[in-house]
Protein backbone atom coordinates (compact mmCIF):
# COMPACT_ATOMS: atom_id res chain seq x y z
CA UNK A 1 0.00 0.00 0.00
CA UNK A 2 2.79 1.97 -0.10
CA UNK A 3 2.06 3.76 -3.51
CA UNK A 4 -1.24 4.20 -2.46
CA UNK A 5 -0.51 5.97 1.05
CA UNK A 6 2.18 7.92 -0.04
CA UNK A 7 2.19 8.19 -3.96
CA UNK A 8 1.16 11.91 -4.42
CA UNK A 9 4.06 13.05 -2.02
CA UNK A 10 6.64 11.06 -4.23
CA UNK A 11 4.96 12.20 -7.17
CA UNK A 12 5.53 16.07 -5.70
CA UNK A 13 8.99 15.15 -4.54
CA UNK A 14 9.87 13.78 -8.28
CA UNK A 15 8.38 17.46 -9.58
CA UNK A 16 10.68 19.17 -7.42
CA UNK A 17 13.94 16.93 -9.06
CA UNK A 18 12.96 17.23 -12.44
CA UNK A 19 12.42 21.13 -11.99
CA UNK A 20 15.97 21.13 -10.35
CA UNK A 21 17.41 19.02 -12.72
CA UNK A 22 16.19 21.00 -16.15
CA UNK A 23 17.08 24.09 -14.19
CA UNK A 24 21.11 22.70 -13.95
CA UNK A 25 20.50 21.69 -17.53
CA UNK A 26 19.44 24.59 -19.01
CA UNK A 27 22.90 26.05 -18.05
CA UNK A 28 24.71 22.99 -19.02
CA UNK A 29 23.01 22.84 -22.14
CA UNK A 30 22.56 26.26 -23.02
CA UNK A 31 18.99 25.87 -24.14
CA UNK A 32 15.84 27.74 -23.49
CA UNK A 33 14.23 25.40 -20.12
CA UNK A 34 10.99 25.10 -22.34
CA UNK A 35 12.85 23.29 -25.22
CA UNK A 36 14.24 20.80 -23.21
CA UNK A 37 13.09 17.35 -22.68
CA UNK A 38 13.75 14.20 -20.50
CA UNK A 39 13.22 10.45 -21.11
CA UNK A 40 14.75 8.17 -19.17
CA UNK A 41 16.79 10.34 -17.08
CA UNK A 42 17.91 12.00 -20.21
CA UNK A 43 17.88 15.86 -20.77
CA UNK A 44 17.96 17.34 -24.27
CA UNK A 45 17.84 19.49 -26.13
CA UNK A 46 15.92 18.71 -29.47
CA UNK A 47 17.68 21.59 -31.70
CA UNK A 48 20.87 21.22 -31.20
CA UNK A 49 21.08 17.50 -30.35
CA UNK A 50 22.96 18.18 -26.88
CA UNK A 51 22.16 16.09 -24.03
CA UNK A 52 23.02 15.28 -20.08
CA UNK A 53 22.19 12.40 -17.90
CA UNK A 54 20.53 13.03 -14.00
CA UNK A 55 24.10 11.11 -13.25
CA UNK A 56 26.12 13.66 -15.16
CA UNK A 57 24.42 16.61 -13.59
CA UNK A 58 24.35 15.59 -9.81
CA UNK A 59 27.20 12.32 -9.79
CA UNK A 60 24.86 10.96 -6.41
CA UNK A 61 25.48 14.29 -5.00
CA UNK A 62 22.34 15.40 -2.38
CA UNK A 63 20.55 18.23 -3.96
CA UNK A 64 20.52 20.34 -0.82
CA UNK A 65 17.16 21.48 -1.63
CA UNK A 66 13.80 21.10 0.23
CA UNK A 67 10.94 19.31 -1.58
CA UNK A 68 8.59 22.72 -1.64
CA UNK A 69 5.63 20.92 -3.81
CA UNK A 70 5.55 24.23 -5.67
CA UNK A 71 6.68 22.07 -8.84
CA UNK A 72 3.66 20.66 -10.26
CA UNK A 73 3.93 17.07 -10.98
CA UNK A 74 3.64 15.48 -14.72
CA UNK A 75 -0.60 15.55 -16.01
CA UNK A 76 -2.25 12.05 -16.27
CA UNK A 77 -2.20 12.57 -19.89
CA UNK A 78 1.57 12.76 -20.16
CA UNK A 79 2.37 9.52 -18.05
CA UNK A 80 4.30 6.84 -20.22
CA UNK A 81 4.14 4.20 -17.70
CA UNK A 82 1.51 4.62 -14.79
CA UNK A 83 -2.44 3.84 -15.77
CA UNK A 84 -1.05 1.74 -18.92
CA UNK A 85 -1.15 -2.18 -18.87
CA UNK A 86 2.70 -3.30 -18.57
CA UNK A 87 3.64 -7.25 -18.68
CA UNK A 88 4.21 -8.22 -14.82
CA UNK A 89 7.81 -9.78 -14.95
CA UNK A 90 7.68 -10.28 -11.59
CA UNK A 91 4.45 -12.35 -11.33
CA UNK A 92 5.75 -16.23 -12.66
CA UNK A 93 8.25 -16.24 -9.25
CA UNK A 94 5.32 -14.87 -7.27
CA UNK A 95 3.19 -17.35 -8.82
CA UNK A 96 5.82 -20.66 -8.68
CA UNK A 97 7.34 -19.89 -5.21
CA UNK A 98 10.30 -18.97 -6.94
CA UNK A 99 13.15 -17.29 -4.39
CA UNK A 100 12.91 -13.73 -5.53
CA UNK A 101 12.51 -12.05 -2.11
CA UNK A 102 15.09 -11.15 0.17
CA UNK A 103 13.60 -13.66 3.51
CA UNK A 104 14.11 -16.93 0.55
CA UNK A 105 18.05 -15.33 0.21
CA UNK A 106 20.52 -17.91 1.76
CA UNK A 107 24.05 -16.96 0.64
CA UNK A 108 27.54 -18.69 2.42
CA UNK A 109 28.11 -18.22 5.83
CA UNK A 110 24.76 -16.27 6.49
CA UNK A 111 23.56 -16.19 9.96
CA UNK A 112 20.09 -14.76 11.08
CA UNK A 113 19.25 -12.60 14.11
CA UNK A 114 16.46 -11.96 16.28
CA UNK A 115 14.65 -8.98 18.26
CA UNK A 116 12.94 -10.74 21.70
CA UNK A 117 10.07 -8.98 21.29
CA UNK A 118 8.00 -8.32 24.18
CA UNK A 119 4.48 -8.80 25.01
CA UNK A 120 4.04 -4.99 25.33
CA UNK A 121 5.44 -1.80 25.17
CA UNK A 122 5.87 -1.13 28.82
CA UNK A 123 7.46 -4.73 29.56
CA UNK A 124 10.93 -4.38 30.84
CA UNK A 125 13.57 -7.47 30.83
CA UNK A 126 14.04 -8.49 34.02
CA UNK A 127 16.44 -11.78 33.74
CA UNK A 128 17.51 -14.10 31.17
CA UNK A 129 20.37 -16.38 31.13
CA UNK A 130 22.26 -15.31 28.17
CA UNK A 131 25.14 -18.12 28.64
CA UNK A 132 23.06 -20.83 28.65
CA UNK A 133 21.19 -19.65 25.40
CA UNK A 134 24.63 -19.04 24.26
CA UNK A 135 25.49 -22.70 24.82
CA UNK A 136 22.84 -23.98 23.05
CA UNK A 137 23.73 -25.29 19.78
CA UNK A 138 23.40 -22.98 16.72
CA UNK A 139 23.52 -19.78 18.41
CA UNK A 140 25.90 -17.60 17.65
CA UNK A 141 25.45 -14.35 20.04
CA UNK A 142 23.02 -13.57 22.35
CA UNK A 143 23.25 -9.47 23.13
CA UNK A 144 21.56 -7.56 25.88
CA UNK A 145 21.31 -3.98 26.29
CA UNK A 146 19.01 -2.91 29.15
CA UNK A 147 15.64 -4.49 28.33
CA UNK A 148 16.75 -5.31 24.49
CA UNK A 149 17.45 -8.71 23.75
CA UNK A 150 18.97 -10.19 20.61
CA UNK A 151 19.63 -13.71 18.80
CA UNK A 152 21.85 -14.38 16.31
CA UNK A 153 21.95 -18.11 14.84
CA UNK A 154 22.99 -20.24 12.00
CA UNK A 155 19.85 -20.79 11.25
CA UNK A 156 16.80 -18.78 10.74
CA UNK A 157 14.72 -21.58 12.02
CA UNK A 158 16.45 -21.60 15.06
CA UNK A 159 15.97 -17.91 15.68
CA UNK A 160 12.24 -18.31 15.26
CA UNK A 161 11.61 -21.54 17.35
CA UNK A 162 13.70 -20.51 20.36
CA UNK A 163 13.87 -16.88 20.38
CA UNK A 164 10.57 -16.02 21.27
CA UNK A 165 10.37 -18.06 24.65
CA UNK A 166 11.87 -14.72 26.64
CA UNK A 167 10.86 -13.88 30.56
CA UNK A 168 9.48 -10.24 30.80
CA UNK A 169 7.46 -8.56 33.37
Amino acid sequence: MSLETSGNAIRYATAEVRRLALDVAYEELEAPRDRLTIVDGTIADPVTGRSVTYWSLFGGKLFGTRVTGIAQPKRPESYATVGRPRQRLDLVGKVTGAPTFVHDLDLPGMVHGRVVRPPNYAARLVSVDAEAIGRLPGVLAVVRDGSFLGVVAEREDFCNQRAGHSRSK
